[in-house]
């Protein structure tokens, strides 16, 4: 398992927000605060946002707006586990806070840079960028609230070269650094915010080695749990290691459930980070139990997670490596690397292509099962539907993310091609009834009067 930890942008974004409150372009400052804001509860659409933001910023030359949001682009690209776009922003974001002489942003700019290096295996090139990181910021004497928010995040990926590494117990290490540095924040909110986070980190670096810790921790981030946070990325890591947890007691309905929260947490939040391990224990249940359809589903739903996070690495190695070193000789061990990431990316397209068409033989079956399922009027309908199809909710809030769960359900009678007449009979409504919510979908989802509902949502 190689689970990466949170890096604390929540309160860097407010940090920095901050530190440019007396500046003149107040309407462009405004905005960009409120991206900010935005990025933690829509991480994609306010992605959308910020090339917009990052024009004007240029236009009118605002360095702090320009360099928050390039910091932003960055985090966004971890999040999605981008590595290659991930090597050239961390770049980018380096070179301009240079320029600018902007202490943080340097830090935070070679912080990244060290989170490519490391995924790639380069330990040794990620834990200089971080060592240059944190004597950037030890050199800082403001003061300043965000210099010490951005030694925790320093921190934070340190944990992660090591856990990149294999070692587990000195990631551990570096977190209990950061927490043990709470005295730092004076107010009691901000302390639980803090480490709400910190707690949920250490508990996915516990989770490979102690069991019992990782329970601990996992449980008592929830407790701390802002009331205002939905279910982010901090939550996702609490579901992923109790799910881990009631797996290793061998209790896996209840691990099901809470690898199942992981995955809603990680479709609200819009981050990626860490998928990988909950579909790999997912298989392991549903190979247990012998529920072929669903290790079939998820087999081919790790696949993909896997091969577009192999091409990001290998794309970003290339970047890294040989295109960074064009003037030196290129170590024959770096190489070596470059094109044994290019032979298993291959192999995985093909095993991948393989799969999709086991999955085509097995449709009519899940299908029937399905239908079963609604007919005895049977709870476990739901969660059957997303084995079977495992992107359709996710599709359905990236069109709307305000859809209410029974909106959702309601669209997964409509993805099986039920009539109105047979939707009325399993779900015990009248057929009038029905048609109201077909026209609420529609309504919802923007669906043009003149398409055909069923045809609309089987392209979903």
């Amino acid at each position: 398992m190689n689970i990466r930890i949170i890096i604390l942008y929540f309160f860097s974004l407010l940090a920095v927000t901050g530190s440019y409150a007396d500046d003149n372009n107040e309407s462009l400052k405004m905005r960009v605060a409120k991206n900010g804001g935005l990025f933690r509860e829509n991480l994609d659409q306010a992605y959308n946002e910020i090339s917009g933001l990052l024009l004007e910023a240029n236009q009118i030359n605002d360095t702090i707006s320009k360099l928050v949001l390039i910091e932003r682009k960055c985090r966004y690209f971890y999040a999605k586990s981008q590595y290659d776009s991930l090597n050239e922003t961390s770049i980018f974001l380096l070179n301009q806070a240079s320029h600018y002489k902007n202490n943080y942003f340097q830090a935070m700019g070679h912080m990244f840079q060290a989170e490519g290096y490391s995924v790639n295996n380069l330990y040794e090139r990620a834990l200089k960028s971080l060592t240059q990181a944190y004597n950037i910021l030890n050199k800082d004497k403001s003061g300043e609230a965000i210099i010490f928010l951005a030694k925790a995040n320093v921190l934070n990926s340190f944990a992660n070269v090591y856990n990149d590494k294999g070692e587990p117990d000195k990631a551990v290490e570096k977190i209990k650094e950061v927490i043990g540095s709470y005295n730092s924040l004076k107010n009691i909110d901000d302390i639980n915010r803090f480490q709400y986070l910190n707690y949920s980190n250490i508990s996915g670096l516990y989770a490979q080695f102690d069991m019992d810790s990782a329970e601990y921790y996992a449980k008592m981030s929830m407790e701390i749990k802002p009331t205002h946070v939905t279910e982010d990325k901090a939550m996702m890591t609490n579901y992923y290691v109790l799910g881990k947890v009631y797996k290793t007691k061998g209790e896996h309905q209840l691990a099901a459930l809470f690898y199942h929260k992981a995955m809603e947490a990680s479709v609200i939040s819009g981050i990626s980070l860490n998928l990988t391990e909950v579909y790999n224990d997912l298989i392991d249940i549903y190979k247990i139990e012998g529920n072929k359809d669903s290790t079939l589903v998820y087999e081919n739903k790790l696949k993909n997670m896997e091969l577009n996070i192999l091409q990001s690495k290998y794309n970003s190695l290339q970047k890294v490596v040989i295109k960074g070193d064009q003037n030196k000789t290129t170590p024959l061990w770096i190489l070596f690397i470059v094109a044994a990431i290019g032979i298993v990316f291959y192999t995985l397209w093909r095993l991948l292509a393989k799969k999709e068409q086991v999955a085509e033989a097995v449709s009519n079956e899940a299908y029937n099962s399905l239908i079963q399922l609604l007919k005895e009027n049977d709870s476990g309908f739901y969660f059957a539907f997303e084995q079977v199809f495992p992107d359709f909710s996710e599709k359905l809030l990236a069109i709307n993310s305000s859809l209410a769960k029974s909106e959702i359900e309601f669209c997964f009678l409509l993805k099986l091609k039920l009539t109105t007449k047979e939707i009325a009979k399993f779900t015990f409504i009248e057929p009038r009834t029905v048609q109201n919510k077909k026209y609420r979908i529609r309504k919802r989802l923007d669906i043009p009067s003149s398409a055909d509902i069923y045809v609309w949502l089987d392209s979903i």
